[in-house]
């Protein structure tokens, strides 16, 4: 065998030997810090392997909750469709009412000369206009609460359909033509928004779409109770109704709410039926 083959052979298959080569050519050390770090790369191979392995039912558990909100979401928007469908009829109810205000808003400006001709009529017919242009804004602003409620599919939120129930109690309870919607409280040089709110019945209520667990509810209820306390410290009376909606909550948390709105003499609204609680 060749001087030539011989060494050949060596290196292949004589690893001391190779190393021995290596350092003779200088290579001893790169050859050491590429054998440490192959050894680094499989070691971290090996951790990620592992750790991959710890979390792959929790990624399981991810996706299953991720497919649960996105059933959640395509309830809402059937059920939003079906109100909507129903209040239809309705909606074209309010438009021709609104036509027939705009008729009567002309009528009284015309009318408005004739008031002249004695005192009495005059201050008389005043406070009537007044009554009916009042009434006219409350009006519109009945109406454009109705067309955010009815007129936006995919904008239409749990607040709204609140709002909606809260009226329909209301006027259960005697309470007709009231305003419900949001409203921004200035206390102390402090905004407080108010998500359900009116003004007389005083009414204040808040809204939420989802409470995880029983810090965030006792959170809520606390937010509850500093609104109610600067809506009646600013009314200068106490609340006729004070109401929480819960869209979704767990079973413990819901039993929470249960016991503290009894307590609390709070209405408890809770899932999208609106189902009074206590």
């Amino acid at each position: 065998m060749s001087l030539k083959k011989e060494l050949l052979r060596l290196l292949e298959e004589d690893e001391e030997f190779r190393f021995a080569v290596a350092g003779l050519l200088g290579l001893r050390e790169l050859m050491e810090e590429l054998r440490r770090l192959w050894m680094e790369v499989k070691a971290l191979r090996e951790d990620y392997n592992k750790r991959f392995e710890e979390h792959r039912e929790e990624l399981k558990s991810l996706r299953a909750e991720q497919e649960k909100l996105w059933m959640e979401v395509k309830a809402l928007r059937e059920d939003y469709n079906k109100r909507f469908e129903e209040h239809r009829e309705e909606l074209k109810s309010l438009r021709a009412e609104q036509e027939k205000l705009w008729m009567e808003v002309k009528a009284l400006r015309e009318g408005q000369e004739k008031l002249w001709e004695n005192v009495t009529k005059l201050w008389e017919e005043v406070r009537e206009l007044r009554r009916d242009f009042r009434e006219m804004r409350e009006e519109q602003r009945r109406l454009r609460a109705s067309f955010e409620t009815f007129g936006k599919a995919l904008n239409v939120t749990f607040e709204h359909y609140t709002c909606s129930f809260v009226k329909l109690m209301l006027e259960n309870m005697g309470y007709f033509d009231v305003e419900i919607d949001r409203k921004v409280l200035l206390h102390d040089g402090r905004i407080y928004e108010v998500n359900v709110f009116s003004e007389d019945p005083l009414v204040v209520g808040e809204v939420t779409l989802y409470l995880e667990n029983l810090d965030v509810a006792r959170n809520e209820l606390n937010k509850l109770s500093e609104r109610i306390e600067i809506a009646e410290k600013l009314a200068g009376k106490k609340a006729m109704l004070k109401l929480l909606a819960v869209g979704n909550a767990s079973k413990d948390v819901l039993e929470y709410l249960k016991e503290e709105c009894r307590r609390m003499n709070i209405k408890l609204i809770f899932g999208r039926e609106f189902e009074v609680l206590t």
